[in-house]
Parts: C-alpha cells; structure tokens; sequence
C-alpha cells in the first residue's frame, strides 16, 4: 500500500518539531528533498552591476563582483571607468550581453570605438552615456537583434556604418547636437521606417520619417522597412548616396522635376522596383545609381531631358569624356535574354549591367569600360565583340562573374 504524507507532516519536519508518528518516514523524506534540491544547478546570473576605476578594468570589475562565469551575465550596468576599447572588445570577445547600461560609465576619449560591438547579434537594449561625442564606424555594425538605443544629446558625430546592419532597429532619434553623419550609417537596416531629428538641430531634418538636410535640398536616407511607393517630394535637389539602398520593399519611385543630381547607389538593391522615370531636371546620374536592381526593367527619361535619354527601357547619356560620344549608362537588372548594343556607343559605364543578360553583343565603336561594368552578370554566357585589336580592360570588369563559363566570340 503506498504511503502517503500530508503537507502538515512536510511542514513540521521543516520546523524541526517532533512528531509522535512516522517520524522516520519524515526524516526520510526531508533528506530525500535536500538530496534532490542541491542536485539541481544554481540559477545562471543573469545581472549583474560593476564600478570601475582607473586601476580597475572591466574583467576585474567583473571578478570583484564576484562573476565567476562571464558568459552567463545577460545583463549588464556599469560605472566608473574609464571605459577603453580593450574593454569593448572583452565585452565583444567573452560576454553574451542582451541589455546593456553605461549610461553612469565614463568612455575613454567620450567616443564609441570603431567595431565596438560588431556583429554582437544578441545585444537587444544599450544606454549610452549622456558623455559621449562620438560613435566610432561600424560600432553597432550586424548587431541584428538590437532593438533600442539612445544617442544622447551630445553626440556631434556619427561614423560610417555605425548602424549598418541592425536589422530589428524600427526607429531612430537623431538629436540636436548631431552635425557630421556618414550617409552609410543605417544602410540594411531593413526594418527601420523612421527617422526622427529633434527640431534644433540645424543640420538635418526629417519629414514623414525620412532624413533630409534641414532646408531639404538633399533627401540623405530613406527607411529600409518602408513598403509600397514613394514620391520625393517637389524643391529636393539630390538624392545622396546610399539614399535608398537596400531598400527592397520599395515598389514604385516618383522623382520630381527639381532633382538635378543623383547620386552613387542611391537606388542600389532596390529589389522591387520595376519602372522609373528620370525627369528633365536631372543632369547627373553618377555611376552604379541603379545597380543590382534586379527587377528593374525599364527606366525611361523625360523628353526634355537633354543630358540623358532612354532606348528600349535602356539609359542613356551623352559622352563623359566628349558630349559628342553616347554612354550606355545602365542596362537595367530585369531585363534578361540577349542585348546589342547601338553602334554608336563608345562608353560603357561601370555597373552598367547586373543579373539577367544571357548574351551581349559589342560593337566596335566602344573604346571604354567602366569598372564593374558587367559584376554579378552571373547568368552571362556569351559575349560578341566587333574589336579587330582587343580593347585592354582591367580585372575589374567582370568581378564576381566567372569568365571561363562565357564564351568569347571575335572577328574572324
């Protein structure tokens, strides 16, 4: 018959009380449960406090709070200092930190170093010190799962690629003091949808969420997570470099007829774009603007546009070295099959192709190529030259393309 023992009995073998029956079976048991108890492993830390100093670096901080597994620390505040980049790099190097508060910590030199925290996919919350100036390049570059961090008014500077990469960014608050920011900063952070600039700063600003400069001649970035379709709206001069990079989920462009200017990448990887229409305004589109934008497959050109036009969904533009010469300025990454091109061109652009050609046909009129002229044509298998004497080309041309699957085929 099994023996059963009430919670009574268990209470009052924890309080020591003698029991006049089955007090054997008590003892017994409460053995067996302290057996059981001090076999199960202790809770990991998870937070943990620490002060530095100048003679206490972090590792030490970390022992004297008597952190014997750093590993283990999820959560970490930390005081005092100075914080060094060998400190950053142990953080890096050692810890699996998921939140992180230095907001009472004094940083070497009041800046961020440079890879501080790259590609630390499982930081998620960072408070930064009201007492920095400056967030060094690629200092939260790849950090996949952060989600929030403050820049604090103070920060003048902000280096390149510094964001680069966080992909579970949603938001973020650019302060007044901010007056130096690469353009690169929050490239691929694909679910970002807004930038927000407090109203003193005087040198950026946002609108609906994109960041111009302040009197919104320049549009410097729009949000990776954005959806759907955009018009740049009407007085904004140049779309700046990187200014819509990676931003696959944009379905449809609208630019206005007071860009003049368009800069390198600006649409680069823009995944989703099928169409685009270049206004008369424009007269500078620099090279690789449209790059591996692989279902782009027509980009037409006002008709009053008298620098660059449009052929077959093909750009075009009058020569860089001579405006009597044609360039073939981009060929677009949806386009696919087989493409001749005109006799009259004597310039191919760098990046001026990507993806989906399968054939190419050159004609002896073209006399340049421009760096990466065909990189990532990966589907390329056969090109067609009309060159009696082989035009000298260097070796980045056809980079990421393996040229011994492509067929060659000259004048006889």
């Amino acid at each position: 018959m099994e023996s059963k023992v009430s919670k009574k009995t268990i209470e009052s073998c924890r309080k020591g009380r003698a029991l006049p029956l089955r007090s054997r079976l008590c003892r017994s048991l409460f053995l067996l449960l302290m057996c059981i108890l001090s076999a199960l492993p202790l809770a990991a830390q998870t937070t943990v406090s620490v002060t530095m100093s100048e003679t206490v670096n972090l590792q030490q901080a970390l022992s004297a709070a008597g952190v014997s597994d750093v590993a283990t620390v999820t959560h970490l505040t930390i005081t005092g200092g100075p914080l060094k980049a060998t400190d950053f790099d142990y953080i890096r190097s050692n810890m699996i930190i998921q939140a992180l508060d230095m907001s009472a910590a004094d940083v070497q030199g009041n800046r961020i170093p440079s890879m501080a925290f790259y590609q630390d996919t499982g930081l998620i919350a960072v408070t930064l010190p009201e007492t920095i100036t400056a967030i060094g390049s690629y200092a939260f570059f790849g950090c996949s799962s952060l989600t929030q961090i403050n820049i604090p008014d103070g920060v003048t500077t902000i280096e390149e690629g510094a964001f680069e990469g966080c992909t579970s960014l949603t938001t973020i608050t650019i302060p007044a003091s901010v007056t130096d920011m690469n353009l690169n900063v929050f490239i691929r952070c694909y679910n970002l949808t807004s930038f927000n600039v407090d109203d003193g700063n005087a040198k950026y600003y946002s609108v609906d969420g994109v960041l111009y400069d302040k009197i919104r001649n320049e549009l410097y970035a729009y949000p990776g997570g954005r959806r759907g379709a955009f018009a740049i709206p009407d007085g904004v001069e140049t779309i700046g470099s990187y200014a819509f990079y990676t931003c696959g989920n944009l379905s449809s462009i609208t630019i206005p007829n007071s860009v003049t200017y368009i800069a390198d990448n600006a649409f680069e990887k823009c995944f989703s774009l099928t169409s685009l229409t270049i206004p008369a305004s424009v007269t500078t589109i620099v090279t690789g603007a449209f790059s591996d934008c692989s279902n782009l497959t027509s980009i037409d050109v006002d008709a009053g546009n008298t620098k660059y036009w449009s052929n077959d969904g093909a750009l075009y533009e009058h020569g860089t070295y001579n405006v009597t010469e044609t360039s073939l300025h981009t060929y677009p990454g949806g386009k696919s099959g087989v493409f001749t091109i005109p006799d009259d061109v004597t310039e191919i652009h760098g990046n001026a192709f990507s993806y989906n050609l399968t054939s190419l046909t050159i004609p002896a009129s073209v006399t340049r190529i421009g760096n990466y002229a065909f990189e990532a044509c990966s589907r390329l298998t056969d090109i067609t030259v009309d060159w009696y004497v082989p035009l000298p080309i260097n070796g980045y041309v056809f980079r990421g393309v393996n040229t011994a699957e492509i067929s060659l085929y000259v004048p006889a």
